[in-house]
C-alpha cells in the first residue's frame, strides 16, 4: 500500500520540480525524500517491518547534519558507557600471558587492495617478514579496480607479483567485492580471527601478537590500536543528531583500516546486514566501518560497546594517494552522516557505547 501509494505521488512531484528554478528543485527534491524515509523510519521504530528499498531513491548527503540553519546542532556531548560516568579501566596484560603455542595459527591477514598500492603493500609486506609470522595462517588480497580498469588484468599482474617474492602463504580471493562487502571475506576464512588491513596499513608480527592477546580476552570485540579509535557525540540542544568529532576521542569504535576482528563477526554481517543497506555503502563508498562497529555493539548484548584499544600497537602507513577515499568520498560532514544514517535503518539497535577497558601490554 505504502508503495502505491509513493508511485502514485511522484507524478506531481515532478510537475512541481518542473515549476521551480534549479536550487530549489533540489530543495524540494531533497525535503520529499526526507519525508519518505522519516515515515519508514518511524514505522519500524514502531515496530513494523522496515522497508529498506527506500535506500534506492536517496544519497549519504541525505543525513549529512544542518550546520548553519536554525535547526543546527548548539551543543553536543558524548556517549556515555552505560550505567558509569568514569572512565575506562586499564587492563595490564604480558606478553607470556598466553603461551605461544596456543596462538600460532590463528590470523588471516585479508588486505582490501587495488591496483594503486599493491606492489608497494606487498614488498612492505616481505620486508616485514609477515611470512615468517608465527600467528599468521594465511595473507588474503581481496581485491578491486576502479571503474574502466580490468579486474582481471589486476589479478593477472597481482600474481606475478606474488610469484616473484615467492610466498607461500599469500592468496587472492575469488570474486569481485564492492566496499559493502569487504568482510564477506569472512567466507574464505578458517581463523577464529581475521587483521583487516586497508592496503596503506601493516603491522609487523610482535604488533599482531599485542592484538591476539587482547582478543583472547575480549573475543567478540573489534580489537584496534590507538591510532584507529573514534567518537561518536550526539548533540543534546538544537537537534539530536550524531556527531563524528575530529578532537577529543573516546573509544566508540575501531576503524577497521587497520584492526583485529572476530571471524565470525565478519560471518554475522554477511548474515544480518539487508542487502540494500550494503547495495548503499556499495555506491555511497563509506560506511561500511561504521556499520560493522555498530553491528559489533548490537551482538554485544546489554554492554552495548563494539571495541577494545590497545595502546603502544605501532602502525605502519604508507602514502594514501590521491585515490585515498578520505579525499574523494569521506569528507568529515559524511562520516558524521554515516552515524545518523545507520541510526536511521537500524533505531533498535544501540549507538555504540565507549568501551569500558583499555588494555596495555607489557
Amino acid at each position: 500500500m505504502l508503495a502505491r501509494a509513493k508511485q502514485a505521488c511522484w507524478p506531481l512531484r515532478i510537475m512541481l520540480l518542473a515549476l521551480l528554478s534549479g536550487t530549489t528543485a533540489l530543495l524540494l527534491l531533497r525535503m520529499l525524500r526526507r519525508r519518505t524515509w522519516n515515515g519508514l523510519r518511524q514505522a519500524a521504530a514502531a515496530g513494523g517491518d522496515h522497508d529498506f528499498s527506500a535506500l534506492r531513491t536517496v544519497t549519504l548527503d541525505q543525513w549529512v547534519p544542518d550546520y548553519t540553519g536554525p535547526g543546527r546542532c548548539r551543543f553536543a556531548s558524548h556517549i556515555r558507557r552505560k550505567g558509569s560516568t568514569g572512565g575506562s579501566t586499564t587492563l595490564t596484560l604480558g606478553m607470556n600471558d598466553t603461551a605461544i603455542h596456543d596462538l600460532q595459527g590463528s590470523v588471516t591477514v585479508a588486505v582490501r587492495m587495488g591496483p594503486f598500492r599493491a606492489l608497494r603493500w606487498i614488498m612492505s609486506c616481505v620486508k616485514a617478514r609477515l611470512e615468517d609470522c608465527s600467528f599468521v595462517r594465511e595473507i588474503v588480497l581481496d581485491v578491486w579496480t576502479p571503474p574502466g580498469k580490468s579486474l582481471e588484468a589486476f589479478r593477472n599482474e597481482l600474481h606475478n607479483h606474488l610469484r616473484k617474492v615467492n610466498t607461500t602463504k599469500a592468496r587472492i580471493l575469488p570474486g569481485d567485492r564492492g566496499l559493502g562487502e569487504r568482510y564477506f571475506v569472512g567466507e574464505h576464512i578458517q581463523t577464529p580471527f581475521t587483521l583487516v588491513l586497508d592496503d596503506d596499513k601493516l603491522l609487523h608480527c610482535a604488533e599482531i601478537h599485542k592484538l591476539l592477546l587482547a582478543a583472547q580476552r575480549f573475543p567478540q570485540r573489534i580489537i584496534g590500536p590507538v591510532k584507529v579509535r573514534r567518537s561518536i557525540h550526539k548533540c543534546v540542544i538544537g537537534s539530536d543528531t550524531l556527531l563524528y568529532p575530529t578532537e577529543r576521542q573516546e573509544d566508540n569504535m575501531a576503524l577497521t583500516s587497520a584492526a583485529l576482528v572476530p571471524t565470525s563477526l565478519m560471518d554475522a554481517y554477511r548474515r544480518l546486514i539487508p542487502r540494500p543497506v550494503i547495495d548503499f555503502i556499495n555506491g555511497e563508498l563509506n560506511c561500511e566501518d561504521v556499520c560493522f562497529n555498530w553491528l559489533a555493539a548490537h551482538l554485544n548484548g546489554d554492554e552495548e560497546e563494539a571495541c577494545v584499544i590497545v595502546e603502544d600497537v605501532e602502525v605502519k602507513e604508507g602514502p594514501q594517494g590521491n585515490d585515498a577515499l578520505t579525499k574523494s568520498h569521506n569528507s568529515w560532514g559524511r562520516r558524521n552522516a554515516c552515524l545518523n544514517f545507520l541510526r536511521d535503518v537500524f533505531p533498535q539497535w544501540p549507538i555504540p557505547r565507549p568501551s569500558s577497558f583499555r588494555v596495555r601490554i607489557e
